[in-house]
């Protein structure tokens, strides 16, 4: 059962060649943005159905099993920019927060990015960079 990040990382790579990666920004001025499967709109859990699905629908048929709370920190990655998760980890460290994972979601995103050759380009609350998020 997948509970780590290099655990999902291992499982990822084997998906993530289904469809072509992008950052989706829900709006102009989003101060986050989605890590997206371009046509079917699926997250980087949902990619690893056959075929991807759309990342709000239901995923029986996922590929892999991955504990429950492991799935907070995909969406949280998925969705989150890097700004956005260090703040995260700013504000709920785990020596006072010990069931925080906002570590893990921080490095995940890195990681998913690295993997996808996408830049996350949001450099503070309130909107991306003047490259644009799209």
């Amino acid at each position: 059962m997948i509970n780590s990040v290099d655990e999902f990382m291992e499982e990822f790579v084997k998906h993530k060649d289904k469809v072509e990666w992008y950052l989706h920004a829900p709006t102009p001025f989003a101060d986050h943005t989605q890590i997206r499967g371009r046509d079917v709109l699926c997250s980087p859990l949902t990619v690893m159905c056959t075929p991807p699905v759309h990342v709000y629908l239901d995923f029986i048929d996922l590929e892999a099993e991955i504990h429950h709370t492991f799935v907070r920190v995909i969406s949280a990655a998925s969705d989150h920019s890097v700004f956005g998760l260090r703040e995260a980890v700013e504000k709920f460290p785990v020596d006072t927060f010990p069931m925080s994972r906002a570590p893990e979601a921080l490095e995940l995103r890195l990681r998913l990015l690295e993997v996808l050759g996408i830049e996350d380009n949001i450099t503070s609350e309130g909107g991306s960079s003047e490259e644009g998020a799209f």
